[in-house]
């Protein structure tokens, strides 16, 4: 039975990863994922069912087209293998970590809820560092489908009779959490409305004309030290101040009593999409006063925010710490790399270490913490 339900979670992760491929490539260019349908960028072959089974269509026809015969980039069945020997890993992981002496069927049954979010992340994060490495952007979508799953489900699984495993919160801190929420609520209507004006909304327009013929003049060598960073990041401070204050508010007003069911587990997501987000979001606010340039992106506070909603608030702390030492590390990775091969050493963005991280946190939170002696201290 144990192969049987593997070798199923083995061929859906490999569908989603031929998905992915799906996404890595046309959502950048702000492509629709369904129309048109895949075909052959030579020739225009449209693929049938039979050229889309990933990795073993692209074997068969050896990685060529059928119609045209023109060579079909690597890339396609290296993505649906890697993503789908990830799934098979994380959910092997979790039903023997979860598991104990049930029987594998009983497992999965329990985890399903907590595996598909799960895995909604992971392919949210996959497909967000290769759109990053690649373009140096997120697309937000990626960011807020983690987060839009988590706000669902979890409280669904909580109230449905399924034993919860996802994110919580200590008593005390639904009040804070329901009062920060609504302080970004306010602060995203003042944004619309224009009471509260957008950070480096010009940015581009700027970009553009240093470019031009008038980069050679005075005028633009002043505009080389624009968007004025520590000017522009005052106005996202500004945007942040009513969930402060609801923040505030809501730790005065603050009960002892613990909540339970589905709004303890939609406090548990809410709270660790407020911790993801806050973290990176302060870290590129101090940054940017600090140094004089901007710090950090706002795609990679999206991002914290789909991942701390599906982890919690101690899993994606976790996160947050350790992706700097794998930033370091892929650093001088990559340095050495630019030396061996006589190249110019190339500069990933923040956002593939803060995914990396995430999953470490995952899959091995509980292990880091009880290894660095804090697990206490991180239970809550």
């Amino acid at each position: 039975m144990a192969w049987v339900i593997y070798t199923f979670i083995l061929a859906m992760g490999l569908s989603v990863g031929s998905f992915l491929n799906v996404v890595i490539l046309r959502m950048p260019e702000g492509l629709s994922l369904v129309h048109p349908p895949s075909r052959c960028p030579g020739c225009g072959y449209r693929l049938r069912a039979w050229d889309n089974v990933p990795v073993l269509s692209w074997l068969l026809l050896r990685g060529r087209c059928r119609g045209c015969g023109q060579t079909i980039s690597v890339q396609y069945p290296l993505v649906e293998l890697a993503f789908g020997l990830m799934t098979l890993g994380l959910c092997w992981w979790q039903i023997n970590r979860y598991g104990g002496d049930l029987a594998i069927a009983q497992v999965v049954y329990l985890l399903w809820p907590l595996l598909a979010v799960q895995v909604f992340l992971l392919g949210s994060l996959f497909a967000s560092t290769a759109i990053d490495a690649r373009h140096f952007m997120i697309p937000l979508s990626l960011c807020w489908l983690p987060f839009v799953v988590a706000v669902v489900v979890y409280p669904a699984t909580a109230a449905g009779g399924w034993p919860y495993l996802g994110p919580y919160l200590p008593a005390g801190w639904a009040e804070p959490v329901m009062g920060a929420v609504m302080g970004l609520l306010v602060g995203m209507v003042l944004l619309m409305t224009g009471i509260i004006p957008a950070s480096f909304a010009d940015y581009e327009q700027v970009m553009r004309s240093l470019t031009g013929e008038e980069a050679d003049t005075d005028v633009a060598g002043e505009n080389a030290l624009y968007p004025h960073p520590r000017r522009e990041i005052l106005k996202e401070v500004l945007f942040l101040m009513p969930a402060v204050v609801g923040l505030g508010v809501g730790w005065m007003l603050r009960s002892p009593v613990p909540m339970t069911g589905a709004m303890d587990a939609a406090v548990g997501v809410l709270g660790g999409a407020l911790v993801g987000g806050g973290l990176i979001w302060v870290t590129r606010i101090l940054g940017t006063l600090a140094f004089g340039k901007e710090a950090m992106g706002l795609g990679d506070v999206h991002l914290m925010v789909g991942v701390g909603a599906v982890l919690g608030w101690r899993d994606v702390t976790l996160a947050f710490f350790i992706a700097p030492f794998l930033g370091l590390l892929g650093t001088l990775l990559l340095a050495g790399l630019a030396v061996f091969h006589s190249a110019r050493a190339r500069v990933l963005p923040y956002g593939p270490y803060l995914s990396v991280a995430s999953i470490v946190a995952l899959l091995a939170g509980d292990v880091v913490t009880g290894w660095l002696g804090i697990s206490a201290i991180l239970a809550g």
